[in-house]
């Protein structure tokens, strides 16, 4: 009897929660919203960076020294030696340099690149480093958002903030003794310190011009450059400031000076213009049109400038002429210095950092990995794993982690989901209805046809046979079978993108997307039904998980965290403590949960969501997906090629890491594309014997470029000649003869 009353109640709720979605449905389609739910404007796809927000504020949430701390066990897996946009560089020492950037980040080495120290949130501060200033091996200060001023008296050991009494952005700051310097900034902002920094006074300037460059070449005379063209100078310390006339209009983003007459600033659009009477004028230098974001001279000859989609520029005759230089990278250069004319530095977003020990001749590339933005991630056990991202880019580490090898897709199409049943087989889903399957761990994906050109923007497999995927902006859902050798429509109750699937097991299902929007199927996705979630937001759901059939979360726009604790019938909200946009949720049992999100939001939970703390990741690089296999450890991915590895039991903390070089360390190619040759770069910690293999686009290898040769430990160059080849893209990897270590390069040949 209890057998049958029990099957009766659940024919009956059965039948409820059928109506109330066809009432939602309905509701929709009333209310004209079917179609066009999204009724918020937020940003699907934070990627683009403008000329104008380089340095954009929603990246700075400031966290307390808890939060920070509580992210100790998150560390940098990709790229290295870490993947946070750098803003400023100083020499340090005569082989040595500082950099510093995103998320309090301060860089630093003291051999020439082949080892690196690594802080993040240096005086507990998350605040953009925007500038730093070496006045000796021991005395470093840093500037950035929010006025933040910090001093380190260790040699960037340890870090102190100081208290500089403003809270404007202090995009430069300026030491010419120990104890007297500048810092400049927003809305005009001066301010001088004459006792280390313990206490500083602000400056009259008649301006509220933002200011972005600062250089004194003494303790009386010196020059800020901003917004607009503008110039300022003061012969007496900075009790009164004046302006020059720099004889352009166009933003002013560095100054430097060699002496008190000689002199030059640069900017946006091309400017470069130099003084020889100390800035009573200033004459035009004939340069590439480009924005260029820092300038710096060695001496009254030589100079550098670089800025915008990798430009780097030189003078050996004081700017009467320059030429390019060869960079290597399209990443936004932002700051450049040289120890003598020989040995130089420049970093860049997304944690470029380039090295010339020839005068820029050649510019060596000592930051590493595996490169894209990264969408999703899966790992099928602790140990195998894969993230895809844009631009067809697949990658794989075998090692948890410690190296990524790039797959070849044989796409160039957006790829945002990745699903693995385990360390062989696995699904990715993209833009125009692209479908990969790989039965060997990626040796080879080959494209299933999925009957659509519709975006994928999820992809979820139960079993090796049966999975799904769904997508927009119709509302698309597909379900396989037989391993994806088939993929059938299923008909959807939403006429709008669904962002995400999930599944318990073969009849059990939900996904979620568009206008805040749950459908659910209890029949393997012959049918699917909309779910009430409607009556608690209308934002768009980019993730949704469940841990059994009655607990699930979904996650989406401006902080949103929603909860069920009955299969999703009902839902209610949970404090997520942000307004940013939350782009993944993982689960690795009903209490301990990770969500993801914009400008490197990082929460965690250890009581099922009913409350969510922040936790300092250790970057502000937007964060795509996370993916934990178990409490202890997790990965987070995203843009700049970020892939973040939690993991419980390890030493790190976010205030110093010691990272040491991996034995190999390719840094691609020059020039690329290349007709006939081309040279690759790399550099190994010790003696190696090593093999250079050339692969195509298939995966089949054309030639060894050299077998087991002994290299010392170093920099090396070598030069591959395609000449006998056929036109296309070409791999090369450089091995271990123990094959322990290896490093990939991907090759463009255009004869």
């Amino acid at each position: 009897m209890k057998t049958n009353d029990s099957f009766f109640r659940r024919k009956v709720l059965g039948s409820y929660r059928k109506i109330v979605g066809v009432l939602i449905v309905l509701l929709l389609v009333v209310t004209g919203l079917q179609g066009q739910v999204d009724v918020d404007t937020s940003d699907e796809d934070p990627e683009s960076v403008s000329l104008n927000s380089l340095f954009s504020v929603e990246e700075d949430e400031l966290l307390t020294a808890e939060e920070i701390l509580a992210g100790r066990a998150w560390s940098w897996s990709n790229p290295y030696p870490q993947g946070n946009s750098m803003y400023t560089v100083d020499v340090f020492r005569d082989t040595g340099m500082c950099a510093a950037g995103s998320f309090g980040t301060f860089l630093q080495t003291f051999d020439r690149g082949l080892s690196w120290r690594v802080q993040h949130s240096i005086g507990f501060n998350t605040n953009r480093i925007l500038s730093i200033e070496v006045v000796d091996t021991h005395l470093i200060y840093a500037a950035g958002s929010f006025g933040l001023i910090v001093r380190s008296t260790d040699g960037g050991g340890t870090w102190s903030v100081l208290p500089s009494g403003v809270s404007a952005h202090l995009h430069a700051i300026d030491f010419v003794t120990a104890l007297t310097g500048w810092a400049v900034g927003l809305s005009g902002t001066i301010i001088k310190t004459t006792n280390g920094g313990a206490s500083w006074v602000r400056q009259i300037l008649t301006s509220f011009v933002r200011l972005r460059g600062v250089d004194f070449v003494d303790t009386l005379r010196g020059w800020a450059v901003g917004d607009g063209g503008k110039v300022f100078a003061t012969t007496n310390g900075g009790s009164f400031w004046f302006e020059q006339n720099a004889q352009t209009s166009r933003n002013l983003n560095s100054v430097d000076f060699i002496h008190k007459d000689t002199g030059w600033v640069a900017g946006d659009v091309g400017v470069i213009r130099r003084t020889r009477n100390g800035g009573t004028t200033w004459a035009f230098q004939n340069v590439p049109a480009s924005y260029y974001e820092s300038i710096h001279f060695v001496d009254g000859r030589n100079g550098w400038a670089v800025g915008y989609g990798g430009t780097i520029i030189h003078t050996s005759d004081g700017g009467n002429s320059w030429v390019s230089q060869p960079s290597g990278t399209t990443a936004w250069l932002t700051g450049v210095r040289f120890a003598n004319s020989m040995l130089g530095w420049a970093v860049g977003t997304g944690g470029v950092i380039l090295k010339t020990e020839n005068g820029g001749v050649s510019w060596m590339m000592l930051n590493n990995g595996v490169a894209g933005y990264f969408r999703s991630v899966s790992f099928p056990t602790n140990e195998v794993g894969w993230a895809v991202g844009d631009k067809g880019v697949i990658v794989m580490t075998t090692n948890s982690g410690s190296t990524w090898v790039n797959q070849v897709s044989n796409t160039t199409n957006n790829l945002l989901s990745v699903s693995f049943v385990d360390p062989l087989i696995g699904w990715v889903v993209g833009k125009r209805g692209t479908i990969l399957n790989t039965t060997n761990a990626g040796t080879t994906w080959n494209s299933q046809a999925s009957g659509t050109t519709t975006n994928l923007s999820s992809v979820y497999f139960v079993d090796a046979q049966t999975g799904y995927a769904v997508g927009g902006p119709y509302g698309t859902i597909l379900k396989t079978s037989n391993g994806g050798f088939t993929w059938v429509k299923k008909f959807s109750p939403l006429r709008h993108t669904l962002y995400s699937v999930f599944f318990l097991n073969q009849q059990q299902g939900w996904a979620a997307g568009r206008g805040g929007m749950v459908i659910s199927t209890t029949d393997g996705g012959d049918t699917w039904i909309a779910q009430s979630s409607l009556s608690v937001t209308t934002r768009n759901l980019y993730s949704i998980v469940f841990r059994n059939s009655q607990q699930g979360w979904a996650v989406g726009v401006r902080g949103t965290i929603l909860a069920t604790t009955n299969g999703g019938f009902s839902w209610f909200t949970q404090n997520s403590g942000t307004t940013r946009n939350l782009r993944s949720v993982s689960f690795s049992d009903l209490d301990s949960g990770w969500i993801v999100g914009d400008w490197g939001t990082i929460l965690h939970t250890t009581d099922g969501g009913t409350s969510w703390s922040r936790i300092g990741l250790g970057t502000s690089n937007h964060l795509a997906s996370v993916h934990f296999t178990s409490t202890n450890t997790g990965w987070a991915v995203g843009r700049n090629s970020t892939i973040m590895k939690y993991d419980s039991t390890s030493g790190f903390t976010s205030q110093q890491l010691i990272s040491q070089q991996p034995k190999i360390v390719l840094f691609g190619n020059y020039p690329n594309p290349f007709n006939p040759s081309t040279v690759l770069s790399f550099t190994i910690s010790e003696n190696t014997v090593l093999t250079l293999t050339i692969y195509n686009i298939y995966g089949q290898e054309v030639v060894k470029g050299f077998e087991n040769q002994e290299f010392s430990a170093g920099s090396h160059s070598v030069t591959f000649n395609a000449h006998n080849f056929a036109s296309g893209i070409y791999f090369g990897r450089l091995s271990s003869r123990d094959g322990k270590y290896q490093a990939i390069t991907k090759m463009l040949y255009i004869r």
